[in-house]
């Protein structure tokens, strides 16, 4: 496994109160059952080189965006205090091109948080939100693979990217997270600029007080950043 991984794992268990609840990091060539997939008519992927590569969409989406787009959920032991950290990433592409993580209560209902990317009629940016009345954009880094952290603890979230805390809101309702899903929206008829996840990982959070740890420890360590996969797989 990488570096930094092993060395977080090594840390974790001084900083979370808990085992980890949910992990993937799409080792092997299929993806595990744990996955709520589509029927494989609706898109196209790949599991390779330690990454879900979403390659292609057609099942028909939002009519007055032009678009298709698929998902993919899992769900975990309900968590008050939880920390969501995604490695995911997205190539250039045409209007409109959407990738989203986002964090369900139990059965999939509400939409507690989420991060993300999206390019439709502007210009690209990257999202962070809570539930449907809170959030925060603002332009994209260049394609590529970018760790995305969500975190809620004593009814607050904060969001980061790469280590950097962009958001801070209050947790008006409390629901318990049950579950993540991701959310691939692209061209009905151009070319889909791949997306790619490489690691997923749902722990209990301590106290906010701990999240600078480890995510210090991932910037110090110079992660290397990958470039999204462009190969074609069914």
């Amino acid at each position: 496994m990488k570096v930094v991984l092993c060395m977080l794992a090594l840390l974790w268990p001084m900083a979370a109160s808990g085992q980890t609840v949910f992990f993937d990091d799409f080792e092997g060539n299929t993806l595990l059952p744990h996955w709520l997939q589509p029927p494989p008519s609706h898109w196209e992927h790949t599991v390779s080189n330690s990454m879900l590569n979403v390659t292609a969409l057609f099942s028909p989406g939002i009519p007055h965006l032009g678009s298709n787009f698929s998902a993919i959920a899992a769900e975990f032991s309900p968590q008050t205090d939880f920390r969501v950290d995604v490695w995911m990433g997205w190539e250039q592409g045409t209007q409109p091109h959407r990738l989203n993580l986002k964090v369900l209560g139990p059965g999939g209902n509400p939409i507690i948080a989420g991060v993300g990317y999206r390019n439709e009629a502007w210009s690209g940016e990257v999202l962070f939100f809570s539930g449907s009345t809170q959030g925060v954009s603002f332009p994209a880094p260049a394609p590529g693979i970018y760790h995305f952290t969500i975190a809620r603890s004593a009814a607050e979230f904060r969001f980061y990217l790469e280590g950097n805390l962009i958001a801070t809101f209050p947790d008006t309702f409390g629901t318990p997270a049950g579950g993540v899903q991701f959310f691939f929206l692209g061209p009905v008829s151009e070319p889909l600029g791949a997306f790619s996840i490489e690691r997923v990982r749902v722990v209990p959070a301590p106290g906010l007080m701990w999240i600078a740890l480890p995510l210090g420890l991932a910037c110090a360590c110079g992660r290397t950043r990958r470039s999204v996969t462009t190969n074609q797989g069914a």
